[in-house]
């Protein structure tokens, strides 16, 4: 008979006291072993379902956890000693904290909204509706440097049209506001790229690049040569 666990998934599955981090690649069994290690800690008495948080990428992987963690405690049902205690773990799967991160914080704020004056209403925008957002955002800051003449934004403005269109800067700057708001900082981020480098900074990215350049070259050539020959 197989083993249940491989070894590392046993390691992971039984070290409860402390940080664990788990690194491993699709399919191999992380969420498995999540839940495995939630059955552990509620089992042993160390936590209760209400006491839990688990986050996951997408809804589609949090509700798949959820229902693996009932099955897991139906099955725990049929052998365990004390039965009310696994009922009362069923009974609060079911309003469990086992979500996204997304909808974890906004839980969060809807239960709280009032601590900082938030309108308990206020929905959250899927990828369609901020790049709307972005997109408007974005004409009306041209709008706005455009009518003001501002000569560092005409500047920039020819240097990446491309006919009589600003869309590609647009499209570039829309990337870079979404790379800002995936770090901690986006002010920070933002305020970092408004710094001007220094000579030393300067000459450090340009020989990045150009060695970047050098190395697709030498490919190139050596394709190039294996192709003649």
């Amino acid at each position: 008979m197989a083993e249940k666990y491989t070894e590392s998934q046993k390691k992971a599955v039984e070290t409860i006291d402390g940080n664990v981090l788990v690194s491993a690649s699709a399919g191999s069994g992380k969420t498995f072993v999540m839940i495995e290690r939630l059955i552990k800690i509620i089992l042993e008495g160390r936590a209760k379902v209400s006491e839990i948080l688990a986050v996951t990428f997408t809804e589609a992987a949090a509700a798949e956890m959820k229902q693996k963690l009932v099955n897991a405690l139906r099955k725990q049902l049929s052998v365990a000693e004390d039965k009310a205690k696994i009922r009362e773990a069923l009974d609060e799967t079911q309003t469990a904290s086992i979500s996204t991160i997304h909808k974890f914080c906004s839980d969060l704020l809807r239960a709280y909204f009032y601590e900082i004056g938030l309108d308990p209403t206020f929905k959250i925008a899927d990828k369609t509706v901020s790049d709307d957002l972005r997109a408007r955002a974005a004409d009306k800051v041209f709008e706005e440097n455009y009518e003001a003449g501002d000569e560092d934004f005409l500047y920039l403005v020819r240097v990446f049209r491309s006919g009589r269109s600003d869309g590609e800067l647009k499209k570039i700057l829309g990337r870079l506001d979404e790379l800002a708001c995936s770090e901690k900082d986006p002010d920070s981020v933002v305020e970092f790229w408004g710094v001007e480098p220094t000579e030393e900074e300067f000459r450090t990215v340009e020989k990045t690049l150009i060695g970047g350049f050098i190395e697709r070259a030498n490919v190139f050539l050596s394709q190039s040569d294996y192709l003649e020959n």
